[in-house]
């Protein structure tokens, strides 16, 4: 009659570890790849425009702040979630300042043009093998606030191409060019209401 507790705590042991093993199994079988971001290196051609600007914050308002893209097979099904190493918000953040730097603008804390951006979304694809089976599209809100005087300016960029490869590998520098691009239309808006 004592071999009957015992015989249950080993088979109760045994269904713990059973389970164990099977969310160890299952944890580590659903991997995503990561892709990280180059500090950005402003193009524009140095120049001195007595301007200047605070920017308050970059905000960024993704509903999933740690995918930045997704890989599709052909039926649309789900092959690979892409996540962003980086912080999205400090990575535009000193992009932007670069570049308007770049522009001449002057970053000071004491300007009276206050800039506040809000990362609305920033995503990618990769879908198929089909023609331009890879794209990517990102929106972001620009408020400039100067005395009581608030303009709110929009910057979107969609951008596809073609890839044979289906990896991380081939996001990452189409999402680079992606955010490069917006960095620099938002610079263009900002120096535009100034």
């Amino acid at each position: 009659a004592t071999m009957r507790p015992n015989f249950r705590k080993r088979i109760e042991m045994k269904k713990f570890l059973l389970g164990v093993f099977a969310l160890f199994f299952v944890a580590c079988s659903q991997t995503s790849s990561v892709i990280s971001l180059n500090p950005y290196l402003s193009k524009a051609d140095q120049t001195v425009s007595g301007k200047s600007v605070n920017i308050n914050a970059i905000n960024d308002q993704r509903e999933n702040q740690m995918v930045i893209a997704v890989i599709n097979d052909n039926d649309g099904k789900l092959v690979d979630e892409v996540l962003l190493k980086n912080n999205l918000s400090a990575w535009f953040d000193k992009a932007l300042r670069a570049e308007l730097e770049a522009r001449g603008v002057r970053i000071d804390p004491a300007s009276s043009n206050i800039v506040t951006v809000n990362i609305r979304s920033i995503s990618a694809a990769i879908n198929g093998y089909s023609k331009e089976n890879m794209s990517a599209r990102g929106e972001i809100a620009i408020s400039i606030v100067q005395g009581n005087k608030t303009t709110t300016k929009r910057v979107s960029q969609d951008q596809s191409q073609f890839t044979a490869l289906r990896t991380a590998r081939s996001l990452n520098p189409f999402v680079q060019s992606l955010l490069g691009d917006i960095v620099k239309k938002s610079a263009d808006q900002i120096i535009l209401t100034l």
